[in-house]
């Protein structure tokens, strides 16, 4: 059970900084505001699927996760800097199409 929770703590961690990291370095690139929404990290902490949805309608998702993929060894650097792991997970990014329609459910 501890093996699940350290895996639990690290997608989390993961999530932060990721989304720390798009804050800081990656405001440039036109991505617009971007939610992270999930980190879902490999038993074996060598590899964690990003979810992010736009917060912006109208967004070009496949234009934001190329822009995401492209940066993938700079977001890995600044894990490794800010982590202290001691294998940086491989980063791939997916769209979570599930937040964006919370978002878009009509208000009652």
């Amino acid at each position: 059970m501890q093996g699940i929770d350290r895996v639990r703590r690290v997608s989390e961690l993961v999530r932060r900084q990721v989304s720390q990291f798009i804050l800081r370095e990656l405001a440039d690139e036109g991505l617009g505001i971007l939610s992270v929404t999930a980190v879902d990290m490999s038993r074996d902490l060598q590899q964690a699927t990003v979810f992010v949805s736009p917060l912006a309608r109208g967004r070009d998702i496949d234009s934001i996760l190329i822009t995401l993929e492209e940066n993938v060894p700079a977001v890995r650097r600044d894990l490794a800097q800010s982590l202290h792991l001691r294998r940086v997970p491989h980063l791939t990014f997916r769209y979570d199409a599930v937040s964006y329609t919370h978002l878009t459910l009509p208000t009652i």
